[in-house]
């Protein structure tokens, strides 16, 4: 019943809260991110658990309006069975706990690979809900190799939709893979958000916003600001603002209390980011902060700011794990949307105005979100587009998202004849 769901998946949200300074410590340890980060992860998906828990009690039926006379429609939610989940390295808990707590709260029972780089945090989860009161066989954690496991999730039938974060590639094959099951898929791929400065804000709070915009997650983050554009009559104050606030972030152990920046998940993306640093360099850039790799070790970078970046720059159209910033001037707000990000469309954009100004721009932007001084709820949609996400991508606000509607057309003249249709 939905009240029994929901009874435990409170008890799973006290249980996360309790074991707070442990689930962090470890995905420190597994993740790398800083332990104040890793800290405000655990808050972040213990609210998940939190929320569903309450939308658990609101699967309500709904009466529709018939357009046949003496007939009425009611429509009724039901589960629609085992959801396949997958997820990401750099946010290994509340990409799990925002995925499978809306499912569970609907009554399904989920199956969830967890990144191979991450995966003592999605365990710990699993071992904490199980102590809240999940039955054996509703959540579960399979660890392996990602393409044999999830490739037999996309092609088992009874698994009727996968929710996936990771790379537009391994997205394209996870459609591929489920498209003779006819599965539903949500899912959150690359992007290359941008931010846009307009020259009537307070600067220094601007540059704020950007190193958080920019350097959480060590730039390991689908959402960081990797595009940073500045209107051009603020251009020179900001970029020197900029860099000073650069310089100042630590690189070290995220176990340590002062450190800032974590290292990079692995060589691979250290071998990025310096090809992207080298490529916009050859191109004209300026580096006013950072631009190597770090004495802490050969995963760790220096936090870097490149300025009068070019467009056909790559780090101007390839999505960037890492903590590099690009900064390029605009004059207007027709040019700096018409520059967008081709062919990579944006999963997030951020604009920095006075109040007055806080909506330019967001209709024309190319992205599924739009933030103008501020967060957005965990509740809010996001829309696909074309290039950066190739299946239906939306994250569910309710429960109600993981069920099948199911509808019952009842006669007024006969109340005993009911036919359902599923949808």
């Amino acid at each position: 019943m939905p009240q029994d769901r929901a009874k435990i998946r409170r008890k799973w949200f006290e249980l996360i809260l309790a074991a707070k300074d442990d689930l962090a410590l470890l995905m420190t340890l597994e993740q790398g991110k800083p332990l104040r980060e890793s800290l405000g992860e655990i808050d972040y998906a213990a609210s998940f658990v939190e929320w569903y828990a309450e939308e658990a009690k609101r699967l309500n039926a709904e009466s529709v309006t018939s357009h046949l006379p003496g007939a009425e429609m009611m429509v009724r939610r039901e589960p629609f069975g085992v959801a396949g989940v997958v997820t990401p390295w750099n946010f290994p808990s509340a990409m799990l706990t925002r995925k499978a707590a809306a499912a569970l709260a609907a009554g399904c029972t989920i199956v969830a690979h967890p990144s191979s780089e991450t995966p003592l945090s999605a365990l710990a989860l699993a071992e904490l809900g199980e102590r809240a009161g999940l039955p054996a066989g509703v959540f579960n954690v399979v660890t392996g190799k990602a393409s044999t496991i999830v490739g037999r999730m996309c092609e088992d039938p009874r698994v009727r939709a996968m929710s996936f974060t990771g790379s537009t590639e391994v997205g394209r094959l996870i459609a591929a893979q489920s498209a003779p099951t006819m599965k539903r898929l949500v899912m959150e791929l690359g992007g290359h958000a941008p931010l846009t400065v307009f020259d009537d804000v307070d600067i220094d709070r601007a540059v704020s916003i950007a190193i958080d915009a920019k350097f959480a997650t060590s730039g390991q983050d689908c959402l960081a600001a990797n595009r940073i554009y500045v209107q051009r009559p603020i251009y020179d104050r900001f970029c020197t603002a900029l860099a000073r606030g650069v310089d100042t972030l630590r690189i070290g152990n995220g176990l340590a209390n002062e450190t800032d920046i974590g290292p990079l998940m692995h060589e691979r993306a250290v071998k990025k980011v310096e090809e992207q640093v080298a490529d916009a360099l050859a191109r004209g850039a300026r580096c006013l902060a950072g631009g190597k790799l770090h004495a802490a070790g050969s995963l760790f970078y220096q936090s870097t700011l490149l300025v009068d970046v070019p467009d056909k720059a790559l780090i101007m159209r390839q999505e960037t794990f890492g903590p590099v910033a690009a900064v390029t001037p605009f004059d207007d707000e027709t040019e700096v949307v018409a520059r967008g990000p081709p062919p990579l469309p944006a999963i997030s954009a951020r604009r920095r105005a006075a109040a007055r100004r806080g909506g330019r721009g967001q209709p024309r932007a190319r992205s599924s979100r739009h933030f103008a001084h501020a967060w957005p709820s965990f509740t809010t949609r996001r829309g696909g587009t074309p290039a950066g996400r190739p299946a239906p991508s939306r994250r569910p606000a309710r429960p109600a998202d993981r069920t099948d509607d199911s509808s019952i057309a009842r006669s007024r003249r006969c109340p005993s004849l009911q036919v359902a249709h599923p949808r």
